[in-house]
């Protein structure tokens, strides 16, 4: 099969939809030997940041994958930011949606010819929010439509749906959602559940296998007393992702008396210096920026629960991660959480936004070992039924069959 992903990067520091893409992309290539071209733009970062930083390799070849990057249009982002601000300042309310999605792009005209020309059996676009995903839209007025599924990602915090996007995920033959709760929340939209396929993201299950044995060790050159438990928090470093929550959380657990640890490490983000001054102030706090994968599988190794407070998620792979290292989770009973983590068998929900609900399911899970080993183990368990590379990229080449088959019922 010839295929075209088209992502908003592609290189293997990024994690999200963009290493879902890339893991994709390699294994349709190595075990089914695919043609996969990739397509995606010339920056380290998403088409939709302030921040630009060029990749100058325009075409290569990464593990037997086709890598092609195209320059984007980034000139009308200062004028934007400054519209949206005065928007919010005149009127209280956030930009309609067909003008906010104008930040994501990439607006590339070059990138949007290549897809129109190409000559492949399908195309796959990931993730909703960036204009790519309109291909499905416009495909008609060339001269070779392609077959097109729309690996969505969906962040859904709230019961309504971007037009924009509704649009979108309409238009394509197929749609690959992350989470059951992500499927269900599409067919109220109306979408047929007979076009959807739950995917989500995929592990190496040998990613942990240099795990340190030495938590002594490690511990000791972190500073944390040895009989101090280690709650463990991986998460980009945003107050939506539940940084402000998590801290007002280890507040309440160190007046309980509990010798108690918490690190926060990930990428930085806007949340990022008060996380770093309220290091300097909070006892017990150890703070990571930018983290390499050897250090997160040092902090895995090394943590008694692993927790993601996030209130807006697509999937949660950091989940993924701690199950791998055999790590008891605790998440937000938000919808793409509540349908990743099995409560009270590979992990604990807790309210969310609920500062001491999160402390209690903490505090009860230090307060019981066993329990805690037993999550940890069911998680991997998980894991290996469920979320290795082979099982996904079977569920997403299964998708591209759907959708080769729906786009040429259409054409009869």
């Amino acid at each position: 099969m010839k295929i075209l992903h088209v992502t908003q990067n592609y290189f293997p520091s990024k994690g999200g939809t963009q290493h879902t893409m890339k893991k994709i992309s390699e294994y349709l290539h190595t075990h089914y030997q695919d043609e996969v071209t990739v397509f995606t733009t010339n920056s380290y970062f998403g088409p939709n940041s302030p921040m630009f930083k060029k990749i100058d390799m325009a075409e290569e070849c990464i593990n037997g994958v086709a890598v092609r990057r195209f320059s984007f249009l980034r000139s009308h982002k200062p004028a934007l930011k400054i519209f949206s601000k005065t928007f919010m300042r005149m009127g209280g309310k956030t930009l309609p949606p067909a003008i906010s999605e104008l930040s994501a792009g990439p607006f590339s005209k070059t990138m949007k010819k290549a897809i129109g020309k190409i000559p492949v059996d399908v195309i796959c676009a990931s993730s909703v929010h960036y204009r790519f995903a309109n291909y499905g839209l416009y495909r008609d007025k060339l001269a070779a439509p392609k077959p097109f599924v729309l690996y969505g990602a969906l962040h859904l915090s709230k019961e309504q749906m971007n037009p924009v996007y509704l649009k979108r995920i309409q238009a394509a033959d197929h749609y690959i959602a992350n989470t059951s709760f992500e499927k269900n929340f599409l067919e109220q939209q109306g979408i047929d559940p007979q076009k959807i396929t739950v995917a989500g993201a995929g592990i190496d299950l040998n990613d942990h296998s240099d795990l340190p044995v030495n938590v002594e060790k490690i511990k000791g050159e972190l500073k944390i007393p040895s009989a101090h438990k280690v709650l463990l928090c991986i998460s980009r470093h945003e107050a939506f992702k539940g940084l402000p929550l998590m801290l007002e959380a280890f507040e309440q657990l160190k007046k309980t008396g509990k010798d108690i640890h918490l690190i926060i490490a990930g990428a930085s983000g806007n949340y990022t210096q008060a996380l770093l001054d309220e290091e300097k102030k909070m006892t017990g706090l150890t703070v990571f920026t930018n983290i390499s994968a050897r250090v997160k599988n040092e902090l895995l190794s090394i943590a008694d629960i692993v927790v993601l407070p996030s209130r807006e998620e697509s999937f949660g792979v950091v989940f993924l991660e701690a199950w791998l290292a055999k790590k008891p989770v605790i998440g937000a009973g938000i919808g793409a959480i509540s349908a990743i983590i099995d409560n009270n068998k590979n992990g604990l929900l807790f309210t969310p936004g609920n500062a001491n609900d999160l402390s209690e399911k903490i505090k009860f899970l230090l307060q019981n070992n066993e329990l805690a080993n037993a999550m940890g183990i069911a998680g991997y368990k998980k894991v290996e039924q469920f979320y290795t590379w082979e099982n996904i990229a079977a569920l997403f080449r299964g998708a591209y069959c759907k959708a080769i088959e729906n786009f040429n019922h259409k054409k009869v």
